[in-house]
């Protein structure tokens, strides 16, 4: 897994798995515009599926 796959990850699920404030998001991962974030958001929903969103967050407390 790539740093800048786990980041696009980590900010798409952040915002429409957990509904985080996207300003919250951004702030935690540094991007200094909100719009850098958003565009994050946006790839995802265009893809409208991404293998990742099946798995089952509990896995990720066996790491």
């Amino acid at each position: 897994m790539s740093s800048h796959w786990a980041r696009h990850f980590f900010v798409t699920y952040s915002i429409i798995q957990r509904g985080i404030p996207i300003e919250i998001v951004q702030q935690t991962v540094g991007h200094s515009n909100k719009s850098v974030t958003a565009g994050y958001v946006s790839k995802h929903l265009d893809k409208q599926k991404d293998a990742s969103w099946g798995w089952d967050e509990k896995e990720f407390s066996k790491i």
